[in-house]
């Protein structure tokens, strides 16, 4: 198969309004859940959580240094953004 996407395809997994809507922290949703987890989850297993969701496999120590670092730094927000980029990795939409 063609593991070379399109343009087309790029735009839309990048700007889409539907996928811009499923990576928002909206209650009820398993980002709000993560987030709100009752006890609190630590920010290695919303990590590992994310990854294991997005992609079937645990995170390379190189990607979770980086989610965590945006984690600590930006919880919420970094958050939707994890899970923005694990949606537009290449390994997501081919299932390598």
């Amino acid at each position: 198969r063609d593991l070379t996407g399109s343009t087309v395809q790029a735009a839309a997994l990048l700007n889409s309004k539907f996928v811009k809507d499923r990576v928002k922290t909206q209650e009820g949703g398993r980002l709000y859940k993560l987030l709100n987890h009752d006890p609190p989850m630590s920010n290695q297993e919303i990590v590992d959580e994310m990854f294991l969701a997005f992609l079937a496999r645990p995170p390379l120590a190189a990607e979770a240094a980086v989610a965590l670092k945006t984690l600590e730094e930006h919880h919420n927000q970094g958050l939707e953004d994890l899970a923005w980029t694990l949606i537009n990795k290449p390994e997501f939409l081919y299932n390598f």
